[in-house]
């Protein structure tokens, strides 16, 4: 009987580990709906996966983001849609590795594309918890939530890598610079 439990148990822990792996998928979705809405993109593929109506969505978190309620008053995602197209200093020092893999479209939204790739710091050994966007002049363009599973970067890079995948919004006219 112990050894049938014994079996049982580890055929139940495979089960549990692809549940989590699951698990994790959703929460990235999830982000990048958040990411949406405090950058106000109607991007309705990502708010349908948190809320039904996407534009009702984009009208409870313009007043949340306006209020600093929930997830609007937090770093990620606090304050992200004032940063737009304002200027943005950095002392980073690291060398980061990155790749952008897909740009496209959003239905209906001609301002943003969705943008995908991975962000990897190599000398502090992680991802950040946010990727910004910022052109030639200094000018933040668009911004990204790290956190997804890129198999890319973890050939490319390093191990720890897995989870630097990002996902995102660039401002639209920037295509082809």
């Amino acid at each position: 009987i112990t050894a049938l439990m014994l079996v049982l148990g580890l055929l139940l822990l495979g089960k549990q580990v692809n549940t989590l792996k699951q698990v994790d998928h959703i929460l990235s979705e999830r982000q990048i709906a958040a990411l949406a809405l405090a950058l106000d993109v109607d991007d309705k593929k990502y708010i349908s996966s948190i809320y039904p109506n996407s534009d009702r969505a984009l009208a409870l978190s313009r007043i949340a983001a306006q209020k600093n309620y929930s997830i609007f008053g937090e770093y990620p995602y606090a304050g992200l849609k004032q940063q737009m197209f304002k200027p943005y200093a950095t002392n980073a020092t690291n060398e980061c590795k990155g790749n952008v893999d897909k740009i496209e479209l959003i239905e209906n939204v001609g301002n943003y594309v969705r943008i995908r790739g991975w962000f990897f710091d190599a000398a502090d050994q992680k991802s950040p918890l946010l990727v910004r966007f910022v052109d030639n002049k200094g000018v933040v363009n668009g911004f990204a939530i790290p956190g997804m599973p890129n198999n890319e970067a973890t050939a490319t890079v390093d191990k720890k890598a897995q989870l630097s995948g990002f996902s995102g919004y660039l401002n639209a006219s920037l295509l082809g610079h």
